[in-house]
């Protein structure tokens, strides 16, 4: 089995002899809110995850893939698609700490997980599927940034109270499986 890891943007050319593939989407990790001077952030949601077995594909066809901070899809948002985790919130004034952003939802697959809500001042989510990035820590010292979600899809980790950054959330990905048929 062979198993194309696609990034960005762009097209997928189906290789000779293949007519079918499986196809998982994975949406982008919301971002770490920021912490307030006496409050933290919340932590983004994991991107959500869907897998779907394609077949009557065309060798030589091109296939249009899309993966942004709003969704990751394959062809187009009707056929695999997992939308992004949500932000989370910005730390407030002195003890309201910011809610955690709610994990990405997959409505369109065979196979759909959403992924984790953000802790409330706490870790990001994990994106839902197999294999799916893990939500960054959040920051626990004063002025402490919130670390970075884990591609593909883990949200980041809300920063510490004393102004601190929330992490950024991991880009989505797909990934395309498929045997050769001869």
């Amino acid at each position: 089995m062979k198993v194309d890891i696609v990034t960005a943007s762009g097209s997928w050319t189906c290789p000779a002899g293949v007519t079918r593939a499986i196809v998982e989407c994975y949406g982008h990790g919301g971002d770490g809110g920021a912490g307030g001077e006496n409050s933290y952030g919340g932590g983004g949601g994991g991107g959500g995850y869907a897998k779907k077995q394609m077949t009557g594909l065309v060798p030589d066809d091109s296939y249009s893939i899309v993966i942004n901070t709003a969704n990751t899809y394959f062809i187009n948002d009707t056929t695999v698609k997992a939308q992004a985790g949500a932000d989370g919130e910005n730390g407030g004034g002195p003890g309201e700490n910011g809610d955690g952003g709610a994990g990405g939802t997959s409505n369109v697959g065979d196979t759909t997980e959403n992924g984790s809500n953000g802790a409330r001042g706490g870790d990001g989510g994990d994106a839902g599927g197999p294999a799916g990035g893990t939500g960054g820590a959040a920051g626990v010292q004063i002025k402490e940034n919130g670390a970075p979600g884990v591609a593909p899809g883990g949200g980041g980790g809300g920063g510490a109270k004393g102004s601190s950054d929330g992490g950024a959330g991991a880009a989505g990905r797909v990934y395309i499986s498929y045997y050769h048929d001869n």
